[in-house]
């Protein structure tokens, strides 16, 4: 009962559980632990960080969270979970560079753990400071999926060779428990026996969410390959499923609700109706930051399969001018954009692409 460190961090725990409005009594049991904190540790740097959280996750008034940690950073400025978190904070204000700089101060504080140089990786891959990724994992000593797959990635945007990439991850998937592990690769190179044996049974899906990474990764194969029949007794369910979330979440969460239907549409061949539901994610207000961060590819890859070849290529530009996992070097020559690939306005992308001294100096082997 007098464990501060742990009640700090349970109180986070129970306030991120309700971040999408959906556990009402992790928020309640949350501010059962804030009462016992102010009691046992008043404004302790562990007080201040269960607060933080609950202002973060609960009431999503980002400048505050990120005012009260910084409070609790100088009592404790070595916590690296205090840190962590006000890295997520900045990613949802778009103070991208101090996102990566925190990211660095923590890996910093926590040097030996490989999920730090993770963070610090993927926030270099999403602000596309794609020299800093490759420098850092080549340099690395520490192993993790995250590090071995950026250096496949480095080797990928110097010889866009997908047959090696695929055959590098797959070395790589056999010494880490990743979901799906190689599935990406495969896709690339156009290997689609190979990604549908990743992803194992279809019946496995009638498990998971609608919005789920796995379902998503279903359903972009089932286009891949025209063959929908494994998934089509869970279309109805699904949609139904997401239409009812979407009446009962917050206007800040519907944006994963809007990419669900919109993939639905896509492989059901309603293209008209994805594009819709894409326009919707895209007007998104107020936008998550963090979502459109993450999910901007898919949103990208679902243009393709809508056969909406202007905004397939406007969504890439986008995805390339602001923080994203659109990565020039894979992501217009993936699979989805075949059906409009000799478009004038994909042909004027990939021109423009070409012509760009980043991805020159990206592909400076690779003969573009």
């Amino acid at each position: 009962p007098t464990f501060t460190r742990a009640l700090a961090e349970l109180a986070s725990a129970l306030a991120f559980a309700d971040f999408r409005g959906n556990q009402p009594e992790s928020t309640q049991r949350a501010e059962q632990i804030l009462e016992q904190l102010q009691r046992v540790a008043p404004g302790s740097a562990e007080h201040l960080i269960g607060q933080a959280a609950y202002v973060y996750y609960t009431l999503r008034d980002f400048d505050r969270a990120h005012d009260i940690l910084s409070q609790a950073l100088q009592l404790s400025p070595s916590n690296v979970n205090a840190l962590q978190m006000k890295s997520w904070i900045e990613r949802r204000q778009g103070d991208y560079d101090a996102y990566l700089m925190t990211r660095y101060e923590t890996r910093r504080l926590d040097p030996r753990d490989p999920e730090r140089t993770d963070h610090v990786l993927i926030a270099l891959l999403v602000t596309h400071r794609y020299a800093e990724a490759w420098a850092e994992s080549s340099s690395s000593g520490l192993k993790s999926f995250r590090i071995e797959h950026t250096r496949l990635l480095h080797r990928l945007s110097q010889d866009r060779d997908t047959k090696a990439f695929e055959a590098g991850v797959e070395q790589l998937c056999p010494r880490y428990r990743e979901t799906d592990c190689g599935w990406s690769a495969y896709v690339a190179n156009r290997n689609y026996s190979g990604a549908l044996a990743v992803l194992g049974d279809p019946e496995d899906v009638d498990r998971q969410s609608p919005i789920s990474n796995h379902v998503r990764r279903w359903l972009y194969t089932a286009w891949l390959t025209d063959d929908d029949t494994s998934l089509e007794p869970y279309f109805s369910r699904w949609k139904a499923q997401l239409a009812a979330d979407l009446e009962t979440v917050e206007p800040y969460h519907r944006s994963p609700l809007y990419l669900g239907l919109a993939l639905i549409a896509a492989v059901q061949g309603e293209e008209g109706t994805a594009r819709q539901w894409l326009q919707r994610w895209e007007r998104q207000n107020p936008v998550d930051r963090a979502e459109r961060m993450l999910r901007r590819h898919y949103a990208c890859r679902m243009y393709g399969i809508a056969a909406d070849a202007a905004a397939a290529a406007q969504c890439i530009r986008v995805g390339l001018s602001e923080p994203s996992l659109v990565m020039p070097f894979m992501e217009p020559w993936l699979p989805f954009y075949d059906g409009v690939r000799d478009t004038p306005e994909f042909v004027g992308l990939l021109a423009e692409l070409e012509s760009s001294p980043g991805l020159r100096a990206l592909s400076a082997s690779a003969g573009l």
